[in-house]
C-alpha cells in the first residue's frame, strides 16, 4: 500500500508469520526508479521457510509489480 508516509510492504506465505519489511519501506525514495532496489531489499530481508530461491524471487517480483502499479 502506498500511503502519504510511503509504502507499506508486507509479506506472507514466505515466512512462518506475515510481517512488514521496514528496511524495504525505508529504501523507497518516492520515484519509480527505485522499485527494483526496494524489491531487492525486500527479498534479501526475508527468512524463507523453504525453497529460498523461489520465495525470494516471488517477493522480488511481487514487490516490484505492486510498487509499479501503486505509482501509476
Amino acid at each position: 500500500v502506498l500511503s502519504p508516509e510511503g509504502p507499506r510492504i508486507g509479506v506472507g506465505a514466505v515466512e512462518p508469520r506475515p510481517r512488514r519489511i521496514a528496511s524495504a519501506e525505508a529504501a523507497f525514495d518516492g520515484t519509480a526508479a527505485c522499485t527494483d532496489k526496494v524489491a531487492m531489499v525486500a527479498a534479501a530481508a526475508i527468512s524463507p521457510m523453504e525453497d529460498p530461491e523461489y520465495r525470494r524471487a516471488l517477493v522480488r517480483s511481487s514487490v516490484a509489480r505492486a510498487l509499479a502499479e501503486a505509482l501509476r
